[in-house]
């Protein structure tokens, strides 16, 4: 039997039968070829770390590689955007952004402002752990005015740096009144947010293996095996930092999804899967 294909407007209504585990069948070669009769789990393509180039202030090869792959196959993608590199970007960066966001393929959402890392007394700090509320909150309320000024919209989900984060972090998400989808915290911390919705993710399940190098089989290897009782999955990658065997594997986990009618959706779109909504 081969899965029909799911619009998006029915996936609330047919939630309880996403996370039905089928028997498995597999095909020759999995990266490329449609299995049969296997569980239809709606991804979120977790894309980080967009910003301006260093040099020019303008967007990389690699970054309009994606976008450019998303129009043509029409898949949907989700982008954090580094919000400090707004401030002096070349305009042409800020167009790429609107423009793409016409398309209706992305959601565009809040990955910091600077994204840093350093030691302080022989601890790593990171933008949203270990710094202080004040400093915390400065982050979100200066990105979210410059990225309405220079890109006409304010974010509504979030996920941190590094996926580094404290308690000053989920103060200061709660207080946003436009913040709705926290990415990647643990279900552990939902009473820390009340009205929000947290999305995590399965270690086992993601674009890359190791960290920056996209792998298909272990994408699919982790799909297959973590999909009991699942309703989404949000994997993570990192284009820019994507040589080409890379970007071939990222290809072949995006042949597997389309081959096997799976749907790719957004942080937005995802979170009525689960029990609390929007």
């Amino acid at each position: 039997m081969k899965n029909p294909r799911l619009p998006l407007f029915l996936l609330g209504a047919l939630t309880p039968l996403l996370s039905v585990c089928l028997p498995l069948a597999r095909a020759a070669d999995p990266a490329t070829a449609p299995l049969q009769d296997i569980p239809v789990i709606p991804i979120v393509l977790k894309v980080d770390d967009l910003a301006a180039t260093a040099t020019g202030g303008n967007v990389s090869e690699k970054w309009i590689r994606i976008t450019d792959f998303a129009r043509e196959r029409k898949i949907k993608l989700s982008i954090g955007i580094i919000v400090q590199s707004l401030a002096t970007a070349d305009p042409a960066y800020a167009d790429y952004i609107k423009n793409f966001q016409k398309t209706g393929l992305v959601e565009f959402w809040f990955h910091g402002w600077d994204h840093k890392i350093w030691d302080e007394n022989g601890k790593k700090i990171q933008e949203f752990k270990g710094t202080s509320y004040e400093q915390q909150k400065d982050h979100f309320v200066k990105s979210q005015a410059l990225v309405k000024e220079k890109l006409g919209f304010v974010f509504t989900t979030f996920g941190s740096p590094f996926n580094g984060m404290d308690d000053n972090t989920f103060k200061v998400f709660a207080e946003d009144p436009d913040m709705k989808v926290f990415l990647y915290a643990w279900p552990a911390d939902q009473a820390k947010i009340p009205g929000r919705v947290i999305l995590d993710r399965v270690g086992e399940v993601n674009i890359e293996a190791p960290l920056f190098k996209p792998n298909a089989a272990k994408f699919i290897e982790g799909y297959l095996k973590n999909a009991k009782g699942r309703h989404y999955y949000v994997v993570q990658g990192h284009p820019n930092e994507w040589d080409a065997d890379g970007w071939s594997e990222f290809v072949k986990i995006v042949d597997f999804l389309q081959q096997n009618h799976i749907p790719i959706i957004t942080p937005t779109e995802a979170a009525p899967l689960l029990k609390s909504h929007l």
